[in-house]
């Protein structure tokens, strides 16, 4: 089955998962108290981390998305601030280096979330999120969907080329935006009805199974603390100082 998870040897692929989500945890609040400089060296880090762990290969999927979450955020937040130094037009120093700033933000907390699922089994993690004590259903829930993602771009790829061969979606790529998205309209029933069927046969499948009958569970796998997982924490915790000395130091 096809999975987000990259099968390598690397020091991420080897850290405790509880790590991995604390680690997401602790940026989703600390990116919040850093300035742009701050801001562009804790992003520096984690795109070294996509390199180390190959976590680059799940990333580059999606890269027109990440680039244009990039590009709307720093738009909206360079419009919306007019502070500071005219630059050009609407544009001034402080709202472009708020835009850069909030941009920086998603982008990185989004390379965060692509590196923990690219280097954490789906099983791990579930084990991980049950240990800090989330109710199982939930976690399932969380797990399924995560499984769901690459089988469901898989099957959204099927129904693309089974609708050329019929001739619908042919349009040129140099179309225009708009032509492009129109040819793309006749995709969306299919692929409801796809995901649907699946969704549907999923829950015949929990109810055969008798999802939900036991009040405990047991795990085939188990995690476990090591050495490397008290070096990240240092390493992390010099960086994120570092970040936030760096917040005192202006252009």
């Amino acid at each position: 089955m096809n999975t987000l998870y990259i099968e390598k040897q690397s020091y991420i692929h080897s850290l405790d998962p509880r790590i991995k989500l604390i680690f997401f945890l602790v940026s989703a609040l600390i990116v919040f108290f850093l300035n742009l400089i701050g801001m562009f060296f804790y992003s520096v880090t984690i795109l070294l981390m996509l390199i180390i762990s190959k976590s680059y290969i799940n990333a580059l999927k999606v890269k027109f998305i990440m680039l244009s979450i990039f590009i709307f955020s720093f738009l909206i937040w360079s419009f919306a601030n007019s502070t500071g130094t005219t630059i050009i037009g609407p544009f001034t120093t402080g709202g472009v280096e708020e835009g850069l700033l909030t941009g920086l933000r998603l982008i990185s907390l989004m390379s965060i979330g692509i590196i923990m699922i690219s280097t954490t089994k789906v099983e791990d993690l579930s084990i991980a999120l049950i240990k800090f004590g989330l109710p199982y259903k939930l976690v399932f829930s969380f797990t399924t969907t995560i499984r769901l993602i690459p089988i469901v771009l898989d099957s959204v790829e099927d129904i693309k080329n089974a609708q050329k061969l019929r001739g619908i979606g042919t349009v040129n790529k140099k179309a225009s935006p708009i032509k492009r998205l129109k040819e793309n309209i006749p995709l969306i029933i299919p692929i409801i009805a796809k995901t649907l069927k699946r969704t549907n046969d999923l829950a015949i499948a929990l109810e055969v199974k008798c999802f939900g009958i036991m009040n405990t569970r047991t795990h085939y796998n188990t995690i476990s603390f090591s050495k490397n997982d008290g070096l990240f924490l240092v390493i992390i915790f010099m960086i994120i100082s570092i970040s936030l000395y760096l917040r005192g130091i202006q252009f």
